[in-house]
């Protein structure tokens, strides 16, 4: 599993780098006024073993939830859908839909209307099957929070001892939107989660640490740059690989 985490500073002139703390395999932050992006990647090993069949049936697979609360969307995060459960899936030529219907209920609560992909999923339009780079069919559905998606993957996904991995689930809670992105070629899935400020507190106070040594944790906080291309966006700041690096 990767992860990586991004800051990105909103008021440079009131941040400094003394507000970060790395020690062993871990990065502390105190009190940093940002926006943030955690990107989890699974290999499909990784996961429950109901997952990784019905994902393996599948060509590719695009969730987007967002929020009914307002929200700034900070570059380069700034992705948009309107509130509720968005759901772009493409199945394989050879293959049928699957449980795709059984576990989206399992993971985003039974209130969905989806009893079977070819009748609830709306067929979009595609020019040419050959070039297509979009998903092939839709689904919409008003899904107000991700409490079960919280309890899914606290249940399923951590394991019963990792504190971490729970935490980070319950964290879902407070997003402003939530991105699960599959695709038959990566064969990797990724989870993309972003908040525009910290939930309780307008700043960051946290520790982010290693939970093992089979994982990777990137933590980045970035300050956005003047560029003088306008179709470019730049940014500077502080990286740090968690149990490689000794400081930002």
């Amino acid at each position: 599993m990767k992860q990586r985490i991004t800051y990105l500073v909103q008021d440079p002139d009131v941040f400094s780098p003394e507000q970060l703390d790395v020690k062993g395999g871990s990065l502390t932050l105190d009190q940093v006024n940002a926006a943030k992006e955690h990107r989890v990647t699974f290999g499909l090993s990784e996961l429950p073993g109901e997952l990784s069949k019905a994902f393996e049936q599948w060509h590719e697979l695009h969730i987007r939830w967002a929020s009914e609360s307002p929200y700034n969307a900070v570059p380069p995060f700034t992705s948009r859908v309107s509130p509720g459960l968005h759901v772009f899936f493409t199945p394989r030529k050879d293959r049928s839909e699957g449980p795709l219907c059984h576990l989206l209920y399992e993971v985003f609560g039974h209130g969905l209307i989806c009893e079977d992909a070819t009748e609830s999923f709306i067929k979009l339009p595609i020019l040419s099957e050959r070039f297509s780079m979009s998903a092939s069919t839709q689904y919409y559905a008003h899904v107000p929070t991700l409490s079960n998606l919280v309890t899914y993957i606290q249940s399923k996904v951590c394991k019963s001892s990792s504190r971490s991995c729970k935490d980070a689930a319950l964290s879902l809670l407070s997003a402003s939107y939530v991105d699960i992105d599959y695709d038959t070629i990566s064969h990797a899935v990724i989870l993309n989660a972003y908040w525009e400020q910290a939930p309780s507190t307008e700043s960051w106070t946290e520790t982010i640490s290693l939970s093992g040594n089979e994982e990777t944790i990137e933590v980045g906080v970035l300050i956005h740059e003047p560029n003088p291309d306008p179709e470019d966006i730049g940014f500077g700041g502080f990286l740090t690989v968690l149990g490689e690096d000794t400081k930002p």
